[in-house]
């Protein structure tokens, strides 16, 4: 069986796209971070429209990107390449665009939101696993490209529940951890904004490290099973990203001034959803490398 040729039209459209919309996604999306935590450290959940909107904005590019590398997983590399150097410039106070958020961030509050959890190495991370896992699915569709599917269900049925069910612990030690780093007392947000809050927090390297390794692997399985990474991402957005607001504005249990776990959990909600919004986006690409892969079989069968 020959290999599947890729036109190189199939890799500069990846490329290209990723190259002009990964950094608008990483820019707001890191805004975004920042305006909501901002938000949160003063009790107001649910007050930055700009924020939640940004941030699901965001996301929707990071997805586009991942469906655009259908035939070839550069794009997502690229992507990931963009979430270090926009992470780095955006922990240094760079890149900050006042409009995008309702919330008055300084440089330092913008390079506060992003180091306590080492934001950037753990997008890029979540964007490399999603690219590994792409390339690892074009290569299998190369090495097999009369294949009308591109694993056998029956064949490995189990291996995919294994690696759906094994996505979902580490999913949760994942959340803990980041609880764990996140900051526990906004006593000092009124008077020095959001880098006073995260300047008295302990910084958790290892434990920021480890979330991110976490978080790559999780994308990385979507190779195998969708359904874990997935449920994973979703069970990040949907508590942090809606109920808790949405249950903390209704309930009037928000961020008060003193150390406690409900601050921590509070504070690290916009980061949790964030990584659910990116790793969902990241691994779509997944379901449309496997659906495109068969036409393009067809196709090289019909010009050979």
């Amino acid at each position: 069986m020959s290999r599947l040729s890729i036109p190189v039209g199939a890799i500069l459209r990846p490329a290209i796209f990723a190259v002009i919309f990964a950094p608008l996604a990483l820019i707001l999306m890191g805004m975004s971070l920042a305006d909501l935590q901002a938000r949160a450290a003063i009790g107001v959940p649910l007050a930055s429209v700009e924020g939640m909107i940004g941030m699901a904005f965001s996301a929707i590019l990071l997805a586009m990107i991942s469906i655009n590398c259908e035939r070839n997983s550069i794009g997502m590399f690229i992507a990931a390449a963009w979430a270090l150097v926009i992470g780095f410039l955006q922990t240094f106070g760079y890149l900050r665009v006042h409009f995008l958020v309702a919330s008055n961030l300084s440089t330092n509050d913008i390079s506060a939101a992003q180091t306590w959890n080492l934001y950037p190495i753990c997008v890029a991370a979540i964007l490399f696993g999603g690219g590994v896992a792409l390339a690892l699915t074009h290569r299998a569709r190369e090495n097999s490209p009369d294949s009308d599917q591109l694993v056998s269900f029956q064949r490995h049925q189990g291996e995919r529940i294994a690696v759906a069910v094994a996505s979902l612990p580490l999913g949760i030690i994942a959340v803990v951890l980041l609880v764990r780093c996140a900051p526990a007392d906004s006593l000092p947000m009124a008077a020095s904004g959001l880098h006073a809050v995260i300047a008295q927090t302990p910084m958790h390297t290892s434990e920021g490290i480890a979330v991110a390794v976490m978080l790559g692997l999780i994308a990385l399985v979507s190779r195998w099973s969708m359904i874990g990474p997935q449920v994973v991402a979703w069970m990040y957005i949907i508590p942090a990203f809606l109920l808790i607001p949405v249950g903390t504005s209704l309930s009037g249990a928000v961020v008060t001034p003193g150390k406690s776990m409900g601050t921590q959990i509070l504070m690290s909600a916009s980061t949790i959803s964030a990584y659910g919004m990116i790793l969902a986006a990241s691994t779509l690409g997944i379901y449309w490398a496997r659906r495109y892969a068969p036409n393009d079989a067809s196709s090289s069968d019909q010009v050979a």
